[in-house]
């Protein structure tokens, strides 16, 4: 059951979808996608989640926004296909990630901040070296 705020659709979870852009039978929808999931803004097919916004197939994430397929991430943004993340930012295809800022391909990430098309990941900085290697900064 949902109950009705000025601007939101908020399921018995405290999960929030905006009624300018999602009809109550949506939130419905979406809202039965979420399980054990809490505190989440505009997020689908997710469990496990919690103070997320915008996110859809993830696992185990609290603060991201804007994910996909991700699991078990915190505080990411704009990621994609991630995981074990925390305090990403424009991430994709991430794996052991940490510190991560720019993110792209990475795979074994520690404490990156600049990456691009990473690959064996360890303390990093500039990161931005091919597949395989990384610049030390």
């Amino acid at each position: 059951m949902l109950k009705e705020t000025k601007t939101h659709w908020v399921d018995e979870n405290n999960n929030h979808w905006l009624k300018v852009t999602t009809t109550e039978d949506q939130a419905k929808r979406k809202s039965k996608t979420l399980k054990n999931c809490s505190d989440c803004f505009d997020c689908s097919d997710c469990s496990d989640c919690s103070r997320c916004s915008d996110c859809s197939g993830c696992y185990g994430c609290y603060g991201c926004s804007d994910c996909s397929d991700c699991s078990d991430c915190s505080r990411c943004s704009d990621c994609s296909d991630c995981s074990d993340c925390s305090r990403c930012s424009d991430c994709s295809d991430c794996s052991g990630c940490y510190g991560c800022s720019r993110c792209s391909r990475c795979y074994g990430c520690s404490r990156c901040s600049r990456c691009s098309r990473c690959s064996d990941c360890s303390d990093c900085s500039g990161c931005s070296k091919a597949i395989g290697q990384r610049a030390a900064k």
